[in-house]
Formats: C-alpha cells, structure tokens, sequence
C-alpha cells in the first residue's frame, strides 16, 4: 500500500470518527435537554397516559321497612388480581404454597387449576409481560373473606400481591315486593324513579377519589390505598319507610291470588293508617305475556281511573252540605221507564237489581250502590242549569279531591274533574264515577279523611333518614285539609258506609266476628279502543274503605282492571275480598296472634305441622282454644307435633354454625332466625317455607347465603 492511500484512508477514518463523535455528542445532548428541561413534562405526560383518577361510589344506604327489614341495600362485590412478582414473595413461598392456592381456586371457584399454575410461572419468570393476574370478577363478600384466606393470598398486597378492587352494587333481598315503590336509580342508564329516586340526595353519599394504574389497554387497578392516593368515599343516609314488609307481603299475595282466579290483566292495593297517613302497604301487579304477574307499572299512584261508584259518597256528601237531601228523605228509584230503568237528558240509567228497588232512604241508595236514584238527586238539584252544574263542581273541590295528594313518588298526575263547558249529562256522569278521574291513591285519601273525622292528611311513605341509630330526619303527618265536610255529615256517611259492607253491595265480606269493615263498592265499564263503551265488556273493579268501622285504624283500596268475558268484574265480588282478607290479617297480627289460620275463621286442628318463635305458637293455640303439651317451657323456638290429636310442644335445636331446619316457619320467623345467625337470606314465593338450600345440619359460616322457597 503506497504511502497516499494510507493517508487517504485514515483521513476517511477520521472524518467518520468525527461525525460519530459529534453525532454521539448531539444525542447525549437531546437527552440531558430532554431529561433535565423537558423530562419533569414528560414525566406527567407518562403519568398521565398510565395514571389516572377513579371516582369511587360511596356504599348507597340502606332502604328499611318499617319494622326493621331490608328493602334495598349497597352490599360490596370484588374484582380479584394478583400479582405474582410482588415484592414481598420469595420463591421458596411461591413454590410451596402454589399448587395448593390452584387447588382451592379450582375447587372453589372454578378456575383451573393446571392453567393458573402455568400462568403464575411464566409471570414469575418474565415468560408474561403483563404481571396483573385477572383471578375472578364480580365476587361477593363471603367469597372474597374466603379467597382472601387461601394461602399466599392470606399474606396481604406487599408480601402476597392479593389485589382487590371493591365496587358497590344494588342488592333487593326481597325481590320483586314493593319494587315499584322502592324504586332504583342508575345514573349512567338514566333510570330514576320511587323512593330510591326521591332521596337520592340522601342515600347516595358523598363520591370519593382513588388513583389508578393503567394494567392493560382498559383496565385500572389503585395504586395503593394510602390516605394521599386515595380520598375514601362517605357512605349515605339510611332511609326508614312506612311500609310493613309482613303487610306487604300478605297484601301482594292476596292480590295475586284475584288477579289469577279472575285472569284480570293488572291491579293494585294500598293500605293506609287512618291518624298518620302513612302507606303500610302498596302493590302494583299486571300479567305479562308469559302469564306471570310483576311489579311494572305504578297503577297505584301515576294512574288515573274512572272511579265508578266509590264516587257516590262525594256526590251524595256534597247534596248533604248543601242541605238539599238529608237522613230522612226517601226516593223513587224504580225509574221513570220502570224497572229500575231512568232516562235522563236522552241516557239511561239503570241499576244492577233487576226489577228496580222501588222507594229508597238515602242510606238504602248508598248501601245499594243505586244509579237511578242518585242521578235522580243530582237531576233534580245541580243539572237545570249551568250555575247549578258549576255549584255542583265547587261541591266536590270543597271536598278536597280536585288536588294531587302530593307524595314522594314521581309522576302523580292532578285529578281530571269538570268544572266548566259541561254537558247535559255531565254532572250526573260525575255523581257515579264516569267523566271524573282519579289515581287510587287520591280516592283512597278522600275516603281516609271520612274515616279520620274529616280530616285529610297526606299519604307518606318515608318516615325517617337515619345515620346508624340516629334520627337525621324525622317525617311528621302533613294535613292536607282540616275539613273536608261538618261533623254531622261525616257521621252519617260513616253509617252509610257501614252498612254497605253489613247488607249492601259489599256484603259478601260482612262475616268477620270481631270487627266490623266499611267501605264502597265500584264498579266502572272502560273503553274498549275505538269501540268504545258501547259493547265493551272491560271494567275497573274497586272497592275502597276503612276498618275496625267504629274506630278506623286503617284505611284500603283494591282496584282490578278486569274483562267480564275472563271472569268476575263487579267491585263487590272480587276486589271487597281482598281487603277483607287483608283486614284479618292485619286485626290479628294487631292483637298479637299469629294469622295463618285465623283468616279462615277455622275451628278444627290446623292442618299443619308448624314450628316458629314460642310465645307467637303459644298465643295462636290459646287464641282458638287448642289444649296442647308445653314439652319445651324456656324454649325460645319450638315444632309443633300433632300425635292422635294431641299437641305437644318440642323445642326446636339451634346450634351455633350448624344450618337450622326453618321448613314450616313463616317467612317473618325465618328471617329474624337466620340473620341473627349471620346468613344473608334469599327467598322466592309467598306463605310458609318449604325447602332450604343449603339443607339443615350441614355447616356454615357468617355471611354465608341460605335460599329459602316458600308457598301457601
């Protein structure tokens, strides 16, 4: 090689070294720039792809009944990972502990076993990126108390990277029972309505705050939960409604059974305290394609209905305080076409008796439900002309029903009454429930204030909000209007009233011995599409009154929306027994017996063996006179053993951590035993229980789920 190549070339060699250089220079450079100027904007742009903040819900409160019962409550489920590189997991523990933390996983969950221990490895060996292990999503609390036992997991976040990410979730332990009332809320669905809806403010809480690492593409886990990563969330206001889950219950179940025997397409009940106004019980069910009836829409208060002849007692008020009829008087009710049959301004009345009733007293036509002769009334005083129309319509407002009753539940609608641009017809139309509307909860309000001596207080489902043991919030009894009629008139509607249900229209449930119903029936032909009313055969069936009638205690309504080619249709046949049922129910679980024969009236052995708390067993036998063997005095629950007709009282066994046998206890009895036992309780059906999963005598621990099925 001559001497001027080599210089050539380790010229060339410099120059390259030199670019190098100064090329190796340059990106040092930009990196120091980067990490030392820019790096602290960077550093949050990283953060702020990979971290983030997470709005934690606060546990929801609770929604109880008014005897103690959970109607809705927050219970927590989880979202389990694990991190099998955490820090404070040697490999000694690893390899000890993972073939048995598979099997567990296997056997009580599910997961398999080979394939998490294959997975785990590879973490652990760097075979996986990503170090996150999804275990299992959406576990409840028992599960995660015992997951969190299995071993490795048992050592914690640090020492065995057991990570749980806790979510807050709806829970109704009753089901469907008084569903429509209690209502839901899920802002993200845009779903608010019933109580849930109403004191949202209150149960919701107050948010708090979590940061979050990103672990996949769409999946966060916290960080960690120390105080300055996390801002814990405040849990909400417990609310205490004024419905009894018992009442409730039975109330539902009465229902249901009309509703079935009749094939009625949907219905519903309330039952009101008279004095307080507040809604004991309230269910809204309607038939769905499948034949089966659900809580759906809320018939009981966003309704409207035409009322039929519950709205005789109005009409038959107002001609009272204006003093145009009074106790005394009598009218012809046989009608001007004979019969039974009138015909008024072209239409013709005409009452159910056939062949008429002839001449009736005052209380003979409200205790006959008669349509000619109340119409005959109101023909005669407030339908010669327009003035007398309009006084007529002040009647009723003075009465107090042209309002809303105002609840706290969504969507009441104002009653639909005239007051102007009548018809001929018109106000005889109103004097027996047509051209008038109104939700059975505002009919029910009117005749509560009869019951309560003329007084209207406001319906109210929610008593108090409570913080633990501590009143927030106490809701007292608003009075809608102090005076819906003079004393003298509420009285003698009273009577009338009475004697519906004691010889009238209502009769058919005038066989209770120690207390005495008052009450209305209704009976009221609806539309039929473009049909019309003419030929249709549906109807709203009702029946609204109070009960004991000497000292209203409580007042109901029942209302069927019924085809008379299904079935029955009349107020007075199929919607006054459902209170009646409901009223002995409630009069003797008032006196302190339990009521599972009582409705009956029965004197002969129960048909079933029973078992449930001591003194209820006791009261119920002395109640119907029944001698019986007291095997087991300082018992607090006994079976109930019939032997050649003798019954013996045996103590029933309750062990700690051992299942009990609550087959042939009522649900209210159930319930009081196994949650005081620590079992979270599901139950489906109505009446007794009669099966029990998991069986009795097998072992448990708190918080462990029993599923009870019961049936009349």
């Amino acid at each position: 090689m001559t001497k001027d190549i080599k210089k050539e070339i380790m010229a060339r060699t410099y120059l390259i070294y030199g670019f190098t250089l100064v090329f190796a220079v340059l990106i040092v450079g930009k990196l120091l720039h980067i990490h030392l100027v820019k790096g602290s904007k960077w550093r949050s742009y990283s953060k702020e792809i990979n971290f983030g903040i997470n709005i934690i819900k606060a546990e929801r409160g609770n929604i109880f009944s008014s005897d103690g019962m959970i109607f809705c409550q927050s219970k927590p489920i989880y979202d389990i990972y694990w991190d099998p590189l955490a820090e404070g997991l040697p490999d000694s523990i690893f390899n000890r502990d993972i073939n048995e933390l598979g099997q567990k996983l296997e056997t009580h969950f599910g997961i398999e076993k080979n394939k998490f221990i294959s997975d785990a490895r590879k973490i652990r060996n760097h075979e996986i990126r990503n170090r996150y292990y999804r275990i299992k999503k959406g576990i409840s609390w028992s599960e995660y108390e015992m997951m969190k036992s299995f071993p490795i997991f048992e050592r914690g976040n640090i020492n065995g990277g057991f990570i749980e990410n806790k979510k807050i979730v709806t829970d109704f332990p009753y089901n469907t029972l008084a569903r429509r009332i209690i209502g839901d809320v899920d802002e993200e669905k845009g779903i608010c309505f019933g109580l849930n809806c109403t004191y949202n403010e209150e149960l919701r809480g107050s948010y708090g705050m979590q940061e979050v690492k990103r672990i996949k593409d769409i999946e966060w886990y916290p960080v960690s939960s120390d105080s300055n990563k996390r801002i814990e969330p405040k849990r909400g206001y417990d609310l205490v409604t004024t419905i009894n889950l018992k009442y409730q219950d039975f109330t539902e179940n009465e229902l249901k059974k009309m509703l079935i025997e009749n094939n009625a397409d949907s219905g519903c009940v309330i039952v009101m305290e008279v004095a307080t106004g507040q809604i004991k019980a309230i269910t809204n069910l309607k038939k769905t394609a499948e034949n089966e009836y659900i809580e759906s829409d809320n018939y009981a208060v966003s309704f409207l209905i035409e009322p039929g002849s519950t709205m005789k007692l109005a009409a038959l008020m107002v001609a009272l305080e204006d003093g145009y009829i009074n106790s005394t008087d009598t009218i012809n009710c046989s009608g001007n076409l004979g019969g039974g049959r009138t015909l008024i301004q072209g239409h013709i009345y005409e009452d159910v008796h056939k062949g008429g009733y002839g001449k009736l007293s005052i209380k003979d036509i409200f205790k006959y439900s008669s349509n000619v002769g109340v119409t005959t009334i109101i023909e005669e005083h407030y339908n010669k002309t327009n003035e007398q129309r309009e006084k007529f319509a002040n009647g009723l407002r003075d009465l107090g029903i042209y309002q809303r009753v105002n609840t706290e539940i969504q969507n009441e609608p104002h009653p639909v009454i005239k007051n102007s641009e009548f018809s001929l017809i018109s106000v005889l139309q109103m004097s027996i429930g047509y051209e008038i509307q109104m939700t059975p909860l505002q009919i029910l309000t009117f005749f509560n204030a009869v019951a309560n001596n003329g007084v209207m207080v406001k319906p109210m489902f929610a008593s108090e909000i409570k913080e633990g043991r501590n009143t927030v919030r106490r809701f007292e009894t608003e009075i809608l209007k102090r005076k819906v009629a003079s004393a003298e008139t509420i009285s003698l509607m009273r009577e009338m009233l009475e004697a519906v249900v004691a010889e009238g229209s209502g009769k058919s449930i005038n066989n209770t011995v120690h207390y005495k119903i008052a009450g209305k029936t209704g009976t009221a032909q609806r539309p039929d599409g473009a049909r019309g009313y003419e030929g249709s055969t549906l109807f709203t069936s009702s029946f609204a009154g109070y009960f004991p009638a000497d000292n209203p205690r409580y007042s109901a309504i029942a209302v069927l929306y019924t085809d008379k080619s299904k079935g029955g249709h009349f107020g007075g046949a199929i919607a006054a027994p459902i209170i009646k049922q409901i009223a002995d129910r409630i009069y003797a679980s008032e006196i302190g017996i339990d009521v599972e024969k009582f409705i009956e009236g029965y004197n002969q052995m129960p048909m079933s063996l029973r078992k449930g708390y001591t003194d209820d067993i006791k009261k119920l036998l002395n109640y119907f006179g029944y001698n019986f063997i007291d095997e087991a005095p300082t018992a607090q629950w006994v079976n109930e053993v019939i032997n050649d007709r003798i019954i013996s009282l045996n103590e029933a066994i309750i062990e700690d951590f051992i299942t009990p046998d609550v087959s042939g206890m009522t649900l209210k009895d159930a319930l009081f035993l196994l949650e005081n036992m620590g079992f979270q309780v599901s139950f489906s059906g109505n009446g007794i229980v009669r099966s029990q999963l998991p069986n009795s005598g097998t072992s448990y621990k708190r918080g462990d789920i029993i599923n009870l099925t019961l049936s009349i």
